[in-house]
């Protein structure tokens, strides 16, 4: 037996949510998959630059990420329930049974570490003659980032939840 909390909010409630834009945008056009692949040029790019300035850039990069996932989560949500024929929103998942485990903050350092390390203390090798270890650099920032992106989505479907708890719909007891 899985678990699932739904929520019957007002309109009032979900307009912070309404995004300006009319329709989804495609997984192409999404701002967090073209921060996703700026984020991995970046590091895949070799770079002759100070640490300090690779770690500000990383930094950067990050919390924009951060900032259009919690925008498209928002935004997700809300076309959810406005598509939805009894206007509700669920999520489903036993993550979603306690709070998140994850600190925006700690992930953001953690985060940095990770990529730091990749952009600037692993040369990027030749895609020519090493093609193995290009891939393997290649797939390990883009693993990182898609963690990341799963982490920030988490705490932020979290904070979606604390935030519409006055609209949970209560189940009876069976």
């Amino acid at each position: 037996m899985g678990y699932q909390v739904t929520f019957t909010p007002t309109e009032e409630a979900m307009e912070k949510y309404k995004p300006w834009q009319k329709e989804k945008p495609s997984h192409t056009d999404s701002l967090v998959t073209i921060m996703k692949y700026e984020i991995i040029s970046y590091c895949m790019n070799n770079k002759e630059e100070m640490p300090s300035k690779v770690i500000k850039q990383l930094g950067f990069h990050l919390r924009s990420l951060q900032s259009a996932i919690e925008a498209e989560e928002k935004a997700n949500a809300y076309f959810r329930w406005k598509e939805d024929k009894d206007h509700q929103l669920w999520y489903c998942g036993w993550e979603f049974s306690r709070d998140s485990q994850f600190n925006k903050e700690d992930l953001m350092q953690d985060y940095i570490e990770r990529l730091f390390i990749l952009a600037n203390l692993v040369e990027t090798p030749n895609y020519f003659t090493d093609h193995e270890n290009f891939f393997t650099k290649y797939k390990d920032i883009t693993e990182d980032v898609d963690a990341f992106i799963e982490l920030i989505q988490d705490i932020t479907i979290h904070n979606i939840i604390d935030d519409l708890d006055e609209f949970k719909v209560k189940y009876e007891e069976e």
